[in-house]
């Protein structure tokens, strides 16, 4: 008899789209590749746009005020995630209550640190030698750059609060719908950008456009939310609680550790390079890493909605569903991220010259180190949807990370000038693997065990698993 393999195949996509909290990971994985690639497609439009507009010195001013807010992107100290994971197990317990104090508690938090953000920046600026930072002696651009710079940190402050709608809806595991409202955003900063130029109402106004229009988006799906879609779930002032607050911060905080703690280990490649081999090898090394870091965006893309509804699963007690869910992301994502790293590895020299036009001399050597690095990368990745869904984990995997991130810096240096520059990839993945794979996957597998016993307890007001 001949086994019919396509029933097996047919039941596990019926299961998928039978189960509600797969059906909105794929409703929103899919509604978010749509505003990933519309983002893509402005960036690709806006960038020669804003470059023939204002010139190789200005634009190199404005390329240096948006690059400095990635400086900033940990301002809100990890509160905003602190409330995704509240939002998410309050509605796992479908307490509106709760949700609504949490909501208010957090955009307190996050409006006050905004207001310090502004307020430290006002009291530096008078201190700050625009010119001589930015490497300039116009003194007309001088002055634009310091008024652009002023209303750069204001939207960015205001936007700390605002942005408080986003980890609500990821809360509710509506991450479609913030996704659709970022669409939005990127066609309307698209049109603002056109204007401006085409008014040429100069440096401020691209400000305006490309973060003082998400702003306004932000507000206008929260009024949209709140007035039509949710009003059960409106804030009041009345809606806020000491306990609530110090449990968003706490374990924000925790999630601040953990975010700075990878990006050390994460993002020091390149220095790394510039300092041992120096700027050409830098340059090399960038084509192929942003060529293979398409793999796990991909992958991350199509996981990071199961980072609340892991939070509301462990809340509702349906520990059978994590479990089967962790394993099958974790399965499905290193699968996925093999094929499309062997497919880049095979392809690579012939990739990177139809894209860059120029024949980049790398080594077999980096081509496989990234490659083992993806997937790994990848499996650290789903397993971290399933730590940051729960609440036992976060606080310990924050120690983690510092360690790991340290490790990986130390790793990636003396490897680079042992090895060359693979070094830089191989130190990372024996320091990411010994320093955090190990233990971060003990805390995992004893969480799990925990999970198939139907341990949970209490903590910080909310359900946890129990140590």
């Amino acid at each position: 008899m001949i086994y019919d393999w396509s029933n097996p195949i047919r039941q596990f996509i019926g299961g998928i789209f039978r189960d509600r909290r797969h059906r909105l990971a794929i409703i929103s994985t899919g509604v978010s590749g749509l505003a990933k690639l519309s983002g893509i497609i402005v960036t690709i439009i806006t960038v020669p746009m804003t470059l023939r507009y204002l010139g190789m010195e200005r634009y190199g001013a404005w390329v240096t005020i948006t690059s400095f807010l990635t400086m900033l992107v940990f301002a809100d100290l990890g509160i905003g995630n602190g409330v995704l994971n509240e939002v998410s197990k309050a509605y796992g317990a479908r307490d509106i209550v709760r949700i609504r104090v949490i909501i208010f508690s957090g955009f307190v938090a996050l409006f006050a640190i905004g207001g310090i953000v502004t307020v430290g920046y006002a009291l530096l600026s008078p201190y700050i030698p625009y010119g001589r930072l930015f490497h300039v002696s116009d003194s007309k651009l001088v002055l634009d750059i310091r008024n652009a710079m002023f209303w750069t940190i204001v939207c960015f402050a205001i936007s700390i609060p605002a942005s408080i709608i986003q980890r609500v809806q990821m809360g509710l595991q509506m991450i479609y719908v913030s996704e659709a409202w970022q669409i939005v955003k990127s066609g309307c900063v698209l049109l603002a950008t056109w204007m401006c130029i085409k008014l040429q109402y100069g440096l401020v106004s691209l400000v305006f456009a490309t973060l003082g229009v998400p702003i306004v988006i932000s507000v206008l799906n929260a009024a949209v939310f709140f007035v039509r879609s949710r009003p059960d779930l409106m804030p009041v002032s009345t809606h806020i609680e000491y306990n609530v607050v110090r449990s968003i911060v706490g374990f924000g905080f925790a999630f601040f550790i953990i975010q700075i703690g990878m990006s050390l280990g994460s993002a020091s490649d390149n220095l790394l390079i510039t300092n041992v081999l120096g700027p050409e090898a830098s340059a090399a090394f960038a084509i192929p890493q942003k060529m293979y870091g398409a793999v796990s965006i991909i992958v991350m893309m199509s996981i990071l909605p199961l980072w609340p509804a892991y939070g509301e699963a462990i809340a509702v007690g349906d520990n059978r569903w994590v479990v089967f869910t962790l394993w099958r992301s974790l399965v499905t994502s290193v699968v996925f991220a093999t094929i499309a790293s062997v497919v880049l590895t095979i392809f690579a020299q012939r990739i990177m010259f139809v894209w860059t036009g120029v024949n980049l001399q790398v080594g077999i050597d980096l081509f496989v180190a990234l490659c083992i690095w993806q997937i790994v990368l990848t499996a650290g990745n789903a397993i971290a949807m399933f730590v940051n869904g729960t609440s036992y984990l976060v606080a310990r995997q924050a120690y983690i990370s510092v360690i790991a991130g340290a490790a990986m810096i130390a790793g990636k240096y003396f490897a680079l000038r042992e090895i060359g520059m693979s070094g830089v990839v191989w130190g990372g993945i024996g320091a990411y693997v010994l320093f955090s794979g190990i233990p971060t996957g003990y805390l995992v597998y004893r969480a799990i065990e925990q999970l198939k016993r139907g341990k949970v307890g209490e903590s910080t007001g909310s359900r946890a698993l129990v140590a």
